[in-house]
């Protein structure tokens, strides 16, 4: 005599649904959408300056913005730049001094922070450089080569 559990499965299975608790549907789209940016990121496809310069004066002219306040912002965000990395080096200095005296958590927080802190300043930095070049959408190896190591064009 062999039992058939489908009755009791289909009972566990009305109170108890997994697939709704872990919400599968929306954490395969989601990691659907990552693993296609993530192919994106690495995918280079060169962009039309000629149009990021139109979209710069466009966007220029609709701000009603001179050239001299856009070197101002554009130096203003540069100083912004400078003291949030000056700050995430105090910050991972705290962080390393934590780690030493065994205070673990504390040097992950403060290791998040430094994060934070450096993707602040590269946000910053990044957008000056946008600034300086009068380009929108510049990119990362632009911002690299001409903002970050100085080279010229």
């Amino acid at each position: 005599m062999s039992k058939s559990f489908k009755h009791s499965r289909g009972i566990v299975g009305f109170f108890f649904r997994f697939s709704e608790w872990l919400d599968v549907e929306r954490n395969t789209s989601m990691m659907q959408f990552i693993a296609e940016k993530a192919r994106n990121f690495f995918n280079y496809v060169p962009k039309n300056t000629k149009k990021q310069h139109q979209e710069f004066a466009k966007a220029q002219n609709e701000f009603g913005l001179s050239i001299k306040e856009i070197d101002q912002q554009a130096k203003r965000l540069r100083v912004w730049s400078i003291i949030l990395l000056l700050f995430a080096i105090v910050i991972g200095a705290i962080g390393v001094y934590e780690f030493t005296q065994g205070l673990y958590l504390a040097s992950v927080v403060t290791i998040i922070m430094m994060g934070i802190s450096l993707i602040m300043a590269f946000r910053y930095h990044f957008l000056g450089f946008e600034m300086r070049q009068r380009k929108l959408g510049c990119s990362f190896k632009e911002w690299f080569t001409q903002g970050l190591m100085g080279r010229k064009k």
